[in-house]
């Protein structure tokens, strides 16, 4: 199954209308072009892409992104603190 990829791009949390294109976002911590994760909502999935490389993407279940971004959230992949 093909993906039909717009080049529409939006920061979490901003105000702009969501067309019938997939918009993607990213996180408002991306401060550049480029090396920030962007992701969409497609059917019952979420498309996960690397804003350098927007063609290729990953499609996940979105309990499974659910699951990521509760686990973002709880901390599970934060650097451990550096020894004093």
């Amino acid at each position: 199954m093909a993906l039909q990829v717009s080049e529409e791009r939006e920061t979490v949390g901003s105000d702009r209308t969501v067309s019938d294109q997939p918009t993607w976002r990213r996180s408002s911590r991306c401060v550049t072009e480029h090396h920030c994760v962007e992701f969409t909502l497609m059917g019952d999935g979420v498309a996960l892409r690397n804003s350098q490389r927007p063609m290729d993407m990953l499609l996940i279940r979105r309990s499974r992104w659910s699951a990521l971004v509760a686990a973002i959230r709880a901390g599970a992949f934060d650097a451990p603190a550096a020894d004093a």
